[in-house]
């Protein structure tokens, strides 16, 4: 059984690493056209504090975003979690998410998240500032994830993804899937983590519905003016390779300090590097900063930055509840604030 899971393991590293053949050269001519970039808003307040770098050392229900393969490592067999993100331009994210594990089988968990972006008046180029109706978007992830402990060092993980978009009279739908590997105690050394994942992976998704119908005449033929349908072009997922480290290092018994630093390939943005820390007091306040960059794309292309958040957990009972809190720089925009709130059991 044993070489049963080293081997899958073996698989899943080289699944990734293939995938890494398949995208990317740095996104070039091809920054921004990739679709669906709600699978881009990043989900949980220590990651995003921490720079969003935290693909290696990601832990419990926080991983489903970062990185599947973590989803097993966490402290607890049940965890919940509740986030807000006051994100840019006036959007509201919502999110939550249960996992447990199941003894024998692994860790599953399952997730929703959900773009508020509000109502939006309806204009023509006759009537540049309104006809006097508005409309909502509606833009929603769903998604299941499987994670499990090849062995005491390794773990594997899936997400697959049900990705949902509606902007009036046309919408797309289509499916992602994110798989990850996570090895501890790299080269012996106790705290050193490894990781690897490819994200955002699947077919093309396409818009459809009444929107994309238009009244025209067929120049050329004896044919009344009527609705023609227009194809709308497909397009890609914003799918990503990433490779992190973290190292934990326990000062004593109630100092705590992690670093993690995170490389990210990507097919539609330049390459990006993350970097964060955090500062644990007694396993219950936790203070963290971070900083990520494209030196490939002009200053202002970098829309975000910094980062930093403070955390905090308390056990009552065998029962773990935890506070977050993160901010991120944005250049141009607001900056974003995001909360969450976790229970462990």
């Amino acid at each position: 059984m044993k070489k049963i899971k080293v081997i899958s393991a073996i698989l899943v590293f080289f699944l990734i690493a293939a995938g890494s053949n398949l995208v990317f050269a740095d996104g070039g001519e091809r920054n921004g056209t990739a679709g669906s970039v709600q699978l881009l808003i990043p989900v949980g307040p220590r990651g995003i504090g921490m720079g969003s770098g935290t693909l290696a050392n990601s832990k419990g229900i926080e991983s489903i975003f970062w990185n599947p393969a973590n989803l097993s490592r966490g402290s607890k067999s049940t965890e919940v979690m509740f986030e807000h993100m006051s994100y840019i331009a006036d959007i509201g994210i919502e999110y939550g998410a249960i996992k447990t594990s199941v003894e024998g089988f692994g860790t599953i968990g399952f997730h929703i998240k959900t773009l508020d972006i509000g109502e939006i008046p309806v204009t023509t180029s006759d009537f540049p500032d309104g006809i006097g109706r508005t409309y909502t978007p509606q833009f929603f992830t769903i998604g299941a994830t499987y994670s499990i402990m090849l062995s005491d060092r390794i773990s594997v993980g899936l997400t697959c993804n049900y990705i949902s978009e509606k902007i009036e009279f046309v919408s797309a739908t289509g499916l992602g899937f994110n798989i990850g590997l996570t090895y501890s105690d790299l080269a012996n050394l106790k705290g050193l983590n490894f990781a690897i994942a490819m994200k955002n992976f699947g077919g093309n998704m396409q818009y459809d519905g009444s929107g994309l119908l238009v009244l025209a005449d067929a120049n050329g033929y004896l044919r009344p003016e009527q609705y023609y349908k227009i194809e709308a072009a497909p397009y890609e997922l914003p799918s990503s390779v990433q490779f992190g480290l973290s190292y934990h290092y326990d000062i004593n018994k109630q100092n705590a300090i992690e670093a993690a630093i995170q490389f990210e390939n990507a097919n539609f943005y330049g390459d990006m590097y993350h970097g964060g820390f955090e500062y644990a007091y007694d396993n219950m306040v936790f203070l963290r900063f971070g900083y990520q960059v494209s030196p490939t794309l002009i200053k202002a292309e970098n829309v975000f930055g910094l980062a930093g958040g403070i955390g905090f957990k308390v056990n009552v009972g065998g029962m773990a509840l935890g506070v977050d809190y993160a901010y991120r720089d944005a250049k141009v925009f607001d900056g974003n604030h995001i909360f969450s709130l976790y229970l462990g059991l």
